[in-house]
């Protein structure tokens, strides 16, 4: 036998092996994925906690980067997951044999951003009612010093509307420190950053924890696995950028900070595990499958959409936001990176 013959034969068994594995098991691609993509996201959602400029809700770069955030949130919505709900519901619809045919997949969006206003208002009644309580306290105090109750020992100042901006001036007492409205206003802007940090969150775990099952149910298709799990590196690292920055400006604490992080960043690894612990036995074409994943991505599009919409957008884009920004090279710069990184989003669902 000739020495090329001996190369050819040992180029096709190579080539056979490859084609086997290729073939064969991925539970090597899905463990290494839960460690991988926990690390991505711990990366990804860190350096805005230590980067001073990121803590400053008007500072023009951390304004760029919570757009890119506003950007990825809205086409994770619209681009990633609203074409899975609208397709495992129409699969529902077939394999359940509904006459008529009806896609659950609209109203399940409707009922995630429904329960996000709920959860919002829920949120900024507790946080109002609490001021609300701590203001009253002060105010017992002041008329414990004024036993009579005469106006005259309190001026209080008129209010004005100025640019959109209400100024109240400083209600003065003898004997009392002045109370600034500001402050309060500052309160309840923090209120809020804290209220869309939790929603954020939330909103992203329960899609991450969707994707990561569809990756750990992937039991014999090693190629589509391994795009599966280098496009979820990509898109939980952006993801977690956008978290992190929404985080800094929540002044959450660094203990808490990190709490989110850790939760968030073991998602998808928490919903790889499962994907494993059922890829043998899941049936995704089952009508229980189906119905559970399709109300699941329905559900996460509609947080995602209030996110992206009410939280982010209306937020980052007003006219108070953007006119903080003095430059208008940085204010130009807001709907750039919402556009690079909603491209780069949308160019990742290719993918994942």
């Amino acid at each position: 036998m000739k020495v090329w013959d001996l190369e050819l034969e040992e180029v096709g068994f190579i080539g056979r092996v490859l084609d086997n594995v290729e073939e064969g098991e991925t539970l090597d691609i899905r463990i290494i994925a839960i460690f991988v993509i926990f690390a991505a996201s711990v990366i990804g959602a860190a350096p805005p906690l230590y980067l001073p400029f990121f803590k400053d809700p008007t500072n023009p770069w951390a304004c760029m980067l919570r757009s890119a955030g506003a950007g990825i949130v809205l086409c994770l919505a619209v681009v990633h997951v609203a074409p899975y709900a609208y397709e495992q519901f129409g699969e529902l619809s077939d394999v359940a044999e509904l006459d008529p045919e009806y896609s659950f997949a609209g109203v399940t969006i409707v009922f995630g951003f429904l329960l996000m206003m709920i959860i919002e208002a829920s949120a900024h009644g507790m946080g109002s009612h609490t001021g609300a309580h701590c203001s009253h306290g002060h105010g017992a105090g002041a008329h414990g010093n004024n036993p009579h109750g005469h106006p005259g020992g309190a001026h209080i100042a008129s209010a004005e509307l100025e640019a959109g901006v209400v100024h109240v001036a400083k209600v003065l007492h003898d004997d009392e420190t002045p109370v600034k409205p500001a402050v309060m206003d500052d309160k309840a802007a923090l209120l809020k950053r804290q209220v869309a940090a939790h929603l954020f969150e939330l909103g992203c775990a329960v899609h991450s924890v969707i994707i990561g099952i569809a990756l750990g149910v992937n039991t014999d298709n090693r190629p589509v696995a391994r795009n599966y799990f280098i496009a979820l590196v990509f898109h939980q690292l952006i993801e977690a950028i956008a978290l992190g920055a929404y985080i800094a400006i929540a002044r959450l604490g660094m203990l808490k900070s990190w709490i989110f992080i850790i939760v968030y960043s073991l998602t998808v690894s928490v919903g790889i595990a499962i994907g494993i612990g059922i890829g043998d036995s899941f049936n995704e074409s089952s009508i229980a499958a189906l119905a559970a994943q399709g109300t699941l991505n329905g559900v996460a599009v509609g947080i995602l959409l209030y996110m992206a919409t009410v939280q982010m957008v209306a937020e980052d884009f007003s006219a108070q936001t953007l006119g903080s920004i003095k430059q208008m090279r940085y204010r130009w710069g807001c709907f750039i990176s919402f556009f690079i990184f909603s491209a780069i989003m949308s160019f990742i669902a290719i993918w994942a």
